[in-house]
């Protein structure tokens, strides 16, 4: 047992959305912003060359297996120190305020062929089938690594998922929620104060734009992207931090952060 008090000065956000729709390009910019930069970006799956155009970018380390976490969650815990064979290594330059995974949907694949011992397998070798044992698994992994990466609170945390849309087949309606197997999306969404949806500015139509403003501006036509923290019933989303926005256009971590100090955090 211990004291604690509420963490509203770091942001422990997912964030998911279908390909091509600006995660990466929003994720990229926390190395813009002084309150997020410096950044460890860790890669699995995710498209960091969309950030190439940033002149400031943030420090990558490609993951290639689960195991590949613990030396840097270990790194981070301890506060980062310079002289860790994991800085000379990797090339960092801590100390850093954020760290990303982009992406949990390609982490939890790799949590899968780990459990089903299938890790060293060819493109052309037949995988064994995911049995109902293995999500049980593979679940309380994932609820493993939100904890204790999201735990981190001297950190910005910021995770990337796909994005999974689901039939409702008594309403014939899409729900949309992060690409997470079985019980992992709900879980891990439950550990982050803010859960966003990112679509293309032409995915958001005249009706679910007024489901989402509650004043009278609307979404800019020209905008690229859309970042949704409101849900309309469709799709998961929340913001546990209060900014009572419905929308954000062509999101950066400026705005965000600028949102949630304005409502009453202090980012």
């Amino acid at each position: 047992m211990k004291k604690t008090e509420i963490d509203s000065e770091h942001l422990k956000m997912l964030i998911y959305g279908d390909p091509g729709t600006g995660k990466t390009r929003f994720v990229g910019t926390a190395a813009m912003d002084p309150r997020t930069a410096p950044v460890l970006y860790l890669n699995m799956g995710g498209n960091p060359v969309s950030m190439r155009s940033y002149e400031k970018k943030p420090d990558m380390i490609e993951i290639e297996s689960m195991a590949d976490f613990n030396p840097i969650y270990k790194w981070l815990k301890a506060g980062q120190p310079a002289g860790d064979k994991l800085v000379t290594d990797m090339g960092l330059h801590p100390p850093y305020k954020t760290v990303v995974m982009d992406q949990l949907t390609a982490v939890q694949r790799s949590a899968f062929k780990q459990v089903m011992g299938s890790t060293n397998s060819g493109p052309g070798d037949v995988l064994p089938g995911t049995q109902i044992q293995h999500f049980g698994t593979v679940l309380a992994m994932m609820i493993n690594w939100a904890n204790r990466f999201y735990e981190l609170n001297d950190l910005h945390v910021i995770v990337v998922t796909l994005e999974n849309g689901k039939k409702n087949e008594a309403t014939g309606t899409i729900n949309y929620a992060p690409l997470l197997w079985g019980q992992s999306e709900g879980e891990v969404s439950g550990i982050a104060y803010m859960v966003a949806r990112m679509v293309n500015r032409a995915k958001v139509n005249t009706a679910m734009e007024k489901k989402l403003t509650v004043t009278d501006d609307s979404i800019d036509k020209d905008a690229v992207s859309v970042m949704l923290l409101k849900t309309t019933g469709s799709y998961a989303a929340k913001d546990q931090y209060g900014t009572g926005l419905g929308f954000i256009a062509d999101p950066t971590m400026t705005k965000v952060l600028d949102a949630i100090a304005s409502s009453g955090g202090n980012q």
